[in-house]
């Protein structure tokens, strides 16, 4: 909780998807564990799949890059537990993958649609070792080199913590009382490692192995996997070491956290912001826009100030427009010749167009993107509106029945797992 990458991603990046998919991880891995204890029941299967869909859905990615770590932790607990279903974790695995697929099955097929460049490739923004170790703070950016603006310290205590467990497990195992526990703290330093190697430009030639690697732009994400790891070893400390010296060694572990990091836990400054000022990014800061507000591939460049009305008519006059809601409007045009009505949103499948209540063709207007359709001269009734896509539906209509077998599994004891 009291890491700095934690304080860096709510109040420096304002990433609160990643937050989110950090505060998850250690809920997801206690929900296999528990399942594996506990083959028999129902609610923790369940549980652990809402909670793995959560995870998944909390951000594009991480879950993805956090299935070799969850992977090595089932193999490690199939050694330990006597009773071991990979039928239960699998199951569970499908369930979550099918209560998300409304997001990421069109994130996946329809990512093909949506220009893939972003101006902060991979290779640019790896940190230095001694960003890593020597405390720093800013509410700045990553840039290329050593001169960032902000912190990718992985934390004193953090560092600490991988110190003692590493002399316990290396040159004190006597001291250790419960070795129970020597499995996981084996696990968690390979992860802590594993993520700090992966931090750094050496292991380049293994990203590239990644087809969507620049799509990750930043290595020092993996500071989330420090974050969580450092802390699994600082229970496992804890946890071994006899209780009078235990609680003392504790307390130490969260003071000294509190008291380094608390003051990384406040905002530089609080404002407020307009609608007008985002449209302000969107038109006039080519760098930000690229970055989260990726075009189109059929877009050739992006337009230099919003539209003056959201219809419009090449030659002709628009005489009503109507809002009904933000994916569906309807207007009135008067067309002097055969010309073309424009509507200015981006063309993407799933908007469609009617032309006086008959379905229209719809294509992409050139250099912006827009939506454009052709009228015949005279008054016309056009609309626009929004629909699902087939693609869509089918992954709509995957997570709803998901939900409801999930909710059936819960309550029928008669449902078993083949």
């Amino acid at each position: 909780l009291y890491t700095p990458y934690r304080a860096v991603q709510i109040y420096v990046r304002g990433a609160m998807g990643e937050a989110l998919a950090l505060s998850l991880l250690p809920f997801v891995l206690w929900g296999i564990t528990r399942t594996i204890k506990e083959p028999k029941n129902r609610k923790l299967i369940v549980g652990t799949a809402i909670l793995t869909a959560l995870f998944i859905i909390s951000h594009n990615y991480l879950w993805v890059i956090s299935i070799p770590f969850i992977a090595l932790f089932v193999l490690l607990l199939k050694k330990a537990e006597k009773e071991f279903s990979l039928k239960k974790l699998l199951f569970i695995g499908f369930l979550s993958l099918g209560l998300t697929a409304y997001w990421w099955i069109p994130a996946l097929v329809e990512n093909k649609l949506v220009s893939s460049i972003t101006p902060f490739p991979l290779i640019d923004h790896f940190p230095f070792v001694k960003q890593l170790i020597i405390p720093s703070w800013g509410y700045g950016s990553s840039v290329w080199g050593p001169g960032d603006e902000i912190s990718f310290q992985i934390g004193i205590v953090n560092l600490f913590v991988v110190m003692i467990a590493l002399i316990l497990i290396v040159f004190n195992r006597n001291l250790i009382i419960n070795r129970k526990s020597f499995p996981l703290a084996i696990w968690a330093l390979i992860g802590f490692f594993v993520s700090v190697f992966f931090m750094n430009i050496r292991s380049l030639f293994l990203w590239k192995l990644i087809p969507f690697h620049d799509f990750i732009q930043f290595p020092w994400r993996l500071l989330i996997f420090t974050t969580f790891f450092s802390s699994i070893l600082a229970a496992f400390i804890v946890h071994s070491l006899p209780k009078k010296i235990s609680k003392f060694v504790g307390l130490a572990i969260v003071v000294s956290s509190l008291v380094l990091t608390i003051q990384y836990f406040t905002p530089r400054s609080v404002f407020h912001k307009k609608d007008e000022d985002y449209l302000k990014l969107f038109f006039e800061d080519s760098t930000y826009s690229e970055d989260y507000l990726l075009l189109p591939k059929w877009v050739e460049e992006r337009p230099e100030h919003p539209p003056l009305t959201k219809i419009s008519v090449v030659d002709g006059e628009l005489l009503d427009i109507q809002k009904i809601n933000s994916i569906n409007w309807t207007s009135t045009i008067k067309a002097k010749n055969s010309t073309k009505v424009i509507f200015h949103s981006y063309y993407f499948p799933g908007w469609k167009a009617s032309v006086d209540g008959k379905n229209a063709d719809i294509y992409p207007g050139k250099p912006y993107g827009q939506i454009e359709l052709n009228v015949d001269e005279g008054i016309h009734e056009v609309e626009f509106y929004w629909r699902e896509t087939t693609l869509r539906k089918i992954a709509d209509y995957t997570s709803f029945f998901s939900l409801v077998f999930l909710g059936i599994f819960a309550k029928s004891k008669k449902m078993k797992i083949i």
